[in-house]
């Protein structure tokens, strides 16, 4: 029995169209952790601007509840 190739080219079609929603929610998801990259930067880049003694108790009160990991290093 020969493949029908108006299903055969459906299926292709759909499955191509599947594959580009996923490229597009993983470029969001890119896009996403871009954004927060930047947010980041800019409160590190905030912090240490700010007068040494509120900075340490701003680092220490995010320290306590565990917000930043101990990798961050602030200037």
């Amino acid at each position: 029995m020969t493949p029908d190739p108006k299903g055969l080219i459906l299926r292709v079609m759909q499955q191509i169209q599947n594959q580009l929603k996923l490229q597009i929610e993983i470029l969001n998801s890119v896009a996403n952790f871009e954004a927060v990259a930047d947010f980041q930067r800019e409160v590190i880049s905030l912090i240490g601007e700010m007068d040494q003694d509120l900075k340490k108790k701003f680092i220490e009160g995010l320290r306590q509840k565990k917000a930043i990991r101990a990798a961050v290093r602030f200037n």
